[in-house]
């Protein structure tokens, strides 16, 4: 992945400074905040995303737990402690202040002002201040972020990428929604027909974007190009079982199978549709390219 840090993963009691609580998918602008005055000594506290569906606690996530901790190792974190909930699910808030600073010893504990805890979520971030407090250690509430009088949430970005609302997803997270992945090999049509295509997986378990053509932008090696990406079954040319993106990139030309790249999905413009034959889908992806070329004139929020 490129660009990806190192972040690892804390397995027994160990000291911080910071301790950061939540449920931390996407990275918005939300998270930044509370991402505001970390160390490398700092450490997230939160729960893995496959206790969180064994458990029914969340359905599609954003992004898969790798991309998130690349997300957060770019915000300066080095540490990340997945909790065993069924050890804690059960604790009062009480029991669980006094069980974080058992293994962490804080000096500081950060959350969003809408963080709950303990059992049945008995425990707000005014009861979490209150009860630290009592302990001597300092409590640092995050007044929810907004945007257009909109509360910035995880799930707000995924409702946004679902519907390819990729302007809305993008304001909430600060950047644009992107994939992060190895480019793989496809069924070459695209170079047949002179329009070759990157081709990289959706993420699995994770929200998919509505499907359809998108403006996007590539980074690879440090480069950044301006394209149009299909988020589909592609079908003029498949049977229509299972989910692809593949990209064309304007003034590209080379070989970049098995690279690390970054997509950027900018704007949705146009459905998937099946075309009479391939002849007609090359001229489309022209006249979409020409769309996206247009765009980057125009913007550079990618």
């Amino acid at each position: 992945m490129e660009g990806t840090e190192n972040i690892s993963a804390c397995t027994v009691p160990t000291r911080c400074d910071r301790l950061l609580l939540g449920d931390f998918d996407g990275i918005h602008l939300g998270h930044r905040a509370l991402f505001s005055g970390i160390t490398a000594e700092s450490i997230v506290f939160t729960f893995s995303q496959n206790t969180k569906r064994t458990m029914g606690l969340i359905g599609a996530t954003l992004y898969p737990e790798p991309v998130n901790r690349r997300l957060m190792a770019g915000l300066g974190l080095r540490r990340i402690y997945y909790a065993d909930f069924e050890a804690i699910r059960d604790m009062s808030p009480s029991e669980f202040v006094a069980h974080i600073i058992s293994l962490f010893s804080p000096q500081t504990v950060v959350c969003g002002e809408n963080f709950t805890f303990g059992k049945g979520a008995s425990g707000d971030s005014r009861s979490l201040s209150a009860l630290l407090s009592a302990k001597g250690v300092e409590c640092v509430v995050v007044p929810s972020v907004r945007v257009q009088d909109a509360v910035v949430s995880s799930s707000a970005v995924r409702a946004h990428v679902a519907d390819g609302d990729m302007e809305s997803a993008g304001a909430l997270l600060g950047l644009p929604y992107s994939i992060f992945g190895t480019v793989v090999h496809g069924k070459a049509l695209g170079r047949r027909i002179g329009t070759p295509t990157v081709n990289l997986p959706i993420y699995d378990g994770c929200v998919v974007p509505r499907l359809g053509v998108y403006i996007s932008q590539l980074t690879v090696g440090g480069r950044k190009y301006a394209g149009v990406t299909n988020v589909g079954v592609r079908p003029t040319v498949d049977d229509g079982n299972g989910i692809n993106t593949e990209t064309f990139l304007l003034g590209f030309d080379g070989e970049i199978y098995g690279c690390d790249v970054t997509l950027s999905l900018c704007k949705y413009i146009r459905e998937e549709r099946k075309f009479d034959d391939t002849a007609s889908l090359a001229r489309q992806i022209l006249e979409d390219s020409e769309k996206s070329a247009r765009f980057f004139e125009k913007f550079t929020v990618c």
